[in-house]
């Protein structure tokens, strides 16, 4: 039998009659059974509910309970309550271990939220100096980014930390915040010293979508596939700032990320599932499938084998054929130019084997079809035109596949 056995309370007719004292008694009664774990649960909920201060430091000792039930809802009302006694107390909670009290780091953000602009600086300090834990250095962001406009000004401050990971991590949080006070830092930031800062940076400037950004992405991107490219493809392809281009509708990304994938065979396919359709709207599937083989692979106990199919490559080119538009015009010169990849065939344990994987076929379909159209010459001013990325009717474009005008 638990001790709130002794007198069951009524926690309703508590709440209703508004006894914040009768209430904290439920919380503070040491509980013996899960019935009065629960009961007390539902105390915090109801001195939540009530919002009177002296609830504050009752619910702050219920921070450490024992039970992770009590402690996310004691986290959950101090938020509502707003006083700010209570923000050391949650700004701690975010140190809590992030696999194993997620919802109470979660929790303690929304209500450090909640409390506002008074919250920045602990928080500030948390996401400058929790260096030896780095998931809570993002838990700081997160509740940085629910305080939202009143932590911009000190979130630009800490674009200039000394640690790469605050400033990514200040970008971050600015870019979902989108305050236009942020954009000038953060055109600063795209040039930083570590790549993932100028990323986030750039994702950052897309989000906020403030058009003195595009120049400077515009010349970011060229500058970071030029720097690949001469790195032979160890880099960076530029894939954040075209991502921050798209999303504020600028298409001269366009002819960089098409040089971009037909240049290599998967290295940047992670990021065009959100890139590609902004950039290359109803052209998506025929420029991505044009340049992208599907690869499967079979394993066995010490090894394994790969295999590489060419039947939606083919597809689309047979597709882009009979599509007479200069897009398609484009994107079958690229075709036409790609290069044979090396790629590995099969594995064991110590050792791999090479191949090459020739493009031939596909290279002599699209020049075959360059002739035929009177080799008219690769034009990357064609991307520049809005209305040029909508494919032609199922009309047109079957008159093309058949040969005859429309």
């Amino acid at each position: 039998m638990g001790i709130l056995d002794l007198f069951k309370p009524s926690v309703k007719k508590l709440q209703a009659k508004k006894d914040v004292e009768g209430l904290i008694k439920v919380l503070t009664n040491g509980k013996r059974s899960e019935a009065d774990i629960l009961m007390q649960c539902e105390a915090v909920k109801a001195l939540a509910e009530i919002g009177d201060q002296r609830a504050v430091k009752p619910l702050i000792h219920a921070l450490a309970d024992g039970d992770k039930r009590i402690r996310v809802n004691a986290a959950e009302a101090l938020g509502r309550i707003g006083d700010p006694r209570a923000i050391d107390p949650l700004v701690q909670c975010l140190r809590e271990w992030y696999n194993q009290e997620s919802y109470l780091w979660k929790a303690a953000a929304d209500s450090l939220g909640k409390i506002g602009d008074v919250a920045v600086e602990p928080l500030i300090h948390a996401l400058r100096n929790w260096t030896d834990k780095r998931p809570c250095q993002s838990n700081a962001k997160e509740a940085l980014k629910r305080i939202g406009k009143p932590a911009v000004e000190s979130l630009i401050q800490a674009l200039k930390d000394e640690d790469y990971y605050v400033r990514i991590l200040a970008a971050e949080a600015l870019g979902e915040i989108e305050d236009a006070r942020a954009v000038e830092p953060l055109l600063c930031s795209l040039k930083d010293e570590h790549s993932g800062v100028g990323g986030t940076a750039a994702n950052a400037l897309g989000r906020i979508g403030d058009k003195r950004a595009l120049e400077s992405l515009f010349q970011a991107l060229i500058d970071e596939v030029s720097a690949d490219r001469r790195s032979r493809g160890n880099g960076s392809w530029g894939g954040s700032f075209a991502t921050a281009l798209a999303k504020m509708g600028d298409k001269r990304s366009v002819e960089v990320i098409i040089d971009c994938i037909f240049d290599r065979l998967g290295s940047c396919r992670r990021d065009l599932d959100d890139l590609s359709t902004r950039l290359f709207e109803d052209y998506t599937d025929l420029i991505v499938k044009a340049r992208f083989v599907e690869k499967s692979e079979e394993t066995w106990y010490h090894g394994g084998k790969l295999s590489y199919n060419f039947d939606e490559c083919n597809q689309s080119i047979e597709r882009l054929c009979g599509i007479h538009t200069r897009i398609s015009t484009n994107i079958l010169h690229k075709v036409a130019g790609q290069q044979d990849e090396e790629v590995t065939w099969a594995y064991d344990w110590d050792q791999a084997w090479y191949g090459t994987l020739s493009f031939e076929h596909q290279r002599e379909v699209a020049r075959e079809e360059l002739e035929r159209r009177g080799n008219p010459p690769y034009d990357p001013s064609a991307y520049l035109d809005e209305g040029a990325w909508k494919l032609p009717s199922k009309a047109a474009t079957s008159s093309a596949l058949h040969g005859t005008s429309g």
